[in-house]
């Protein structure tokens, strides 16, 4: 009697046990579902599974924070953003995407270039590309890798091949030539038959201005190592105005030295306020701080953008980018902060 009494009761205390676990689980699911936030005892492959879930419907607060939660552990869920980076799951992957690129360091880094070298699912490898913008690469690259960046600068839509050159450019580990030459190949095209574009964004420059001046840019991530390319170059298109102009601008990017008297002149009486604009820009690269004086008279330059009108009402575009230069050259003179 006592002992189918105690299994009696035992049975009933694991049904209730049971009961409560039920409960305590769809508490748990409603809390997340209505926004609130993620245990902070769940793994990164905990929350990863649930984000496989959340956006498998419809965008929602839980998976902006499932993002967040998963961003806030760092490197320690870069295995585990790896793990559910599967071909087929574009929602999942999209999401992961946008979760590395909101985590620092070289592991995250690392993993979407990976992912922006995976042609074969556009998406998310369009936007590993975008995250990777600013990044710098500081592995060497695999032979896919290289071969997908250097094919989507050359044969790529162009604002996706100017983003590309961007990423090339930042690839510290990989020889300068291997970057350059399809950066400047690509530039030279642009420069002789430009692509038809629209106006880009919230790009302050003309549309044609803007996809040169992205590859202008991945030649400055190039830096003076970029400088005997671009000579070479520009002594092979002796005799063409236009190519000559950009060869030089992309020199002054680069920061030689020797171009600046003629980016100085290019500053003073280039009719393009576009090309103008990149030339102050070129111009305070290629002279350094003896750029300062002219930088500071153009400070009071009135020329106005028909562009990028949706950033503020009114853009004045040559002191914008003197002003931008000027506090370039402060940041780089001064001292370092001690450790």
């Amino acid at each position: 009697m006592t002992t189918r009494y105690i299994a009696r009761a035992s049975d009933s205390l694991q049904t209730m046990l049971l009961l409560m676990t039920a409960v305590a689980c769809l508490i748990y699911s409603v809390g997340v579902a209505s926004g609130q936030s993620v245990s902070a005892e769940a793994t990164p492959q905990e929350i990863v599974s649930r984000l496989a879930l959340t956006t498998a419907e419809a965008p929602s607060e839980e998976t902006e924070a499932l993002i967040i939660e998963l961003q806030s552990r760092g490197e320690a869920a870069i295995a585990a953003i790896e793990d559910g980076l599967a071909p087929g799951k574009a929602p999942l992957s999209l999401a992961l995407v946008r979760t590395l690129g909101g985590i620092a360091g070289d592991s995250s880094t690392s993993l979407l270039l990976k992912v922006a070298a995976q042609r074969t699912s556009p998406q998310p490898a369009d936007r590993a590309l975008s995250a990777l913008e600013n990044r710098e690469v500081r592995r060497p690259l695999s032979l896919d890798e290289l071969q997908a960046l250097t094919a989507l600068v050359r044969e790529g839509q162009v604002l996706k091949a100017g983003l590309a050159a961007r990423v090339l450019g930042n690839c510290v580990m990989v020889p300068e030539r291997e970057r350059l030459a399809p950066i400047l190949q690509r530039f030279e095209e642009e420069v002789v038959s430009p692509s038809e574009v629209g106006n880009i964004g919230l790009s302050y420059l003309s549309p044609r201005v803007s996809v040169l001046s992205q590859f202008l840019l991945a030649v400055s991530y190039v830096g003076e190592k970029a400088i005997p390319a671009l000579i070479q170059k520009q002594q092979g298109i002796a005799g063409d105005s236009e190519l000559e102009k950009w060869f030089t601008l992309a020199l002054g990017m680069a920061g030689d030295p020797l171009v600046s008297a003629e980016l100085e002149r290019m500053v003073s009486e280039e009719a393009d306020r576009y090309i103008r604009a990149v030339a102050v820009r070129a111009y305070a690269r290629s002279a350094g701080s003896d750029a300062i004086p002219l930088l500071e008279t153009l400070l009071s330059d009135t020329t106005r953008s028909e562009y990028g009108g949706c950033l503020k009402k009114e853009i004045f575009l040559i002191r914008d980018v003197a002003r931008a230069e000027l506090h370039r050259l402060q940041q780089s003179a001064a001292p370092a902060a001690p450790k």
